[in-house]
């Protein structure tokens, strides 16, 4: 009865890795950079058709940036 109440508790305890992108396949559940890039494209999709100009004007192009700041209109191609 001892040897299998150890036997039980080795079981329990072991520790199996799995990795992140068989779970994510297992699960069908998107990454996280699948879902920000989803929503980000989302999001630049509906600031293009917005009737106001102060909306559209996110979008513009700017001058290079000396920081490595990235703003949330870059999220569509950081991830990609």
């Amino acid at each position: 009865m001892m040897m299998m109440m150890m036997m039980m508790m080795i079981y329990i305890y072991i520790y199996i890795y799995i990795s992140n992108k068989v779970l994510h396949a297992d699960l069908k559940v998107p990454t996280i950079r699948e879902e920000i890039t989803k929503f980000s494209v989302k999001n630049r999709d509906k600031i293009t058709i917005q009737p106001k100009e102060l909306a559209s004007t996110l979008l513009e192009k700017e001058e290079p940036r000396r920081l490595k700041i990235f703003k949330p209109t870059d999220l569509t191609t950081r991830f990609s």
